[in-house]
């Protein structure tokens, strides 16, 4: 089989588990481009997890809330504030309108998700940083075309890179990138989708 028809074939049925998961509704290494982040603290450094997350099972950061675990993974390290917003600017190679922002990493042996989080100023801006996401990446190296599926009116795209498979997509004023690296992929991007 040709690679063009296996990543055809690879994203069909990625499509058609995320799609059978709503119903109808590697770690990262990028350095595919110069002064590429490695890890989730990366260049920029992050901020460890505080000695006291609370009972309530949340970690409050700028950008809002944190579950500690998400089906069976723990928070590991959460990046949040300034220095988020570096690194996900760092990511896309320019400086991404944001207020606001997270990275938290959640771990599990060897089970690694990466969740990305950027506020807008508003509904629309978020969306405008989603279509600039989509639109470089038909020419990037380290990603291969995403794949859109919309659910209940809302887009996802899918898409493999960086030894992930990584899914993203807008919710309100806020732009959502999760990076899975788990066999348990389609119910942790789903509790994810749901809890934050």
């Amino acid at each position: 089989m040709k690679k063009n028809q296996r990543w055809w074939l690879i994203s069909v049925i990625a499509l058609i588990l995320f799609f059978a998961a709503f119903g109808t509704m590697g770690y990262l290494e990028y350095a595919g481009k110069s002064g590429g982040v490695t890890g989730a603290t990366g260049a920029a450094g992050g901020a460890s997890l505080p000695a006291s997350i609370g009972a309530s099972g949340e970690v409050s950061t700028e950008a809002g809330k944190l579950p500690k675990t998400i089906e069976g993974l723990t928070l590991a390290n959460v990046v949040s504030g300034k220095a988020a917003l570096d690194q996900i600017s760092q990511l896309h190679g320019t400086n991404i309108q944001m207020t606001s922002g997270d990275i938290a990493t959640y771990e599990k042996g060897q089970e690694k998700v990466i969740v990305w989080m950027g506020r807008a100023k508003n509904a629309a801006g978020a969306q405008a940083l989603l279509d600039e996401m989509v639109g470089k990446m038909a020419n990037s190296k380290v990603f291969e075309q995403p794949q859109k599926l919309v659910i209940k009116d809302r887009a996802y795209y899918y898409t493999v890179g960086a030894g992930m498979s990584n899914y993203f997509y807008v919710k309100d004023d806020s732009v959502y990138w999760i990076g899975a690296v788990t066999p348990n992929e389609v119910n942790v991007v789903k509790t994810i989708i749901r809890v934050m």
